[in-house]
């Protein structure tokens, strides 16, 4: 009958963690397994404190990335705002909007488009347009 002492069996045990640990790091490790996740719009793109003169677009995104919104009133987008930095949420202001005319938009990353193109028309200046609405109720 062969025994092993307990500091050899302990020492065994050890070696077999280790090297464990060791076949998991390099597997954890991999580049394949950490391949970035393309960016993608989580919510929006949406528009906020539109004004005859400006607009804020926003959207949120699955990853950090720095963004930009195209726009310009033909499907050129000859206009560029890009975004402060990098960051899963954005908002850009469009300025030296003309009043009461429309606009075509889309959300870039770099070279890849991460919406649709939509649109939106600025509001009327002050005079610029007449307003008629109807309510009621019951």
């Amino acid at each position: 009958m062969n025994r092993s002492s307990p500091l050899a069996v302990a020492a065994q045990v050890v070696a077999a963690w280790v090297a464990g640990l060791a076949l998991l790091s390099v597997a954890w490790a991999t580049p394949a397994s950490h391949a970035a996740e393309p960016v993608r719009i989580s919510r929006g793109p949406y528009l906020q404190e539109m004004s005859p003169h400006s607009v804020l677009v926003c959207w949120e995104a699955n990853a950090t990335h720095s963004g930009a919104v195209a726009y310009g009133t033909t499907l050129e987008l000859t206009h560029l705002a890009a975004t402060q930095g990098e960051s899963r949420g954005h908002c850009v202001r469009l300025q030296e909007l003309a009043a009461h005319s429309r606009y075509l938009y889309r959300i870039v990353a770099g070279t890849a488009d991460l919406s649709a193109t939509y649109s939106f028309r600025t509001f009327a200046a002050t005079g610029q347009s007449d307003v008629y609405f109807v309510a009621w109720g019951d």
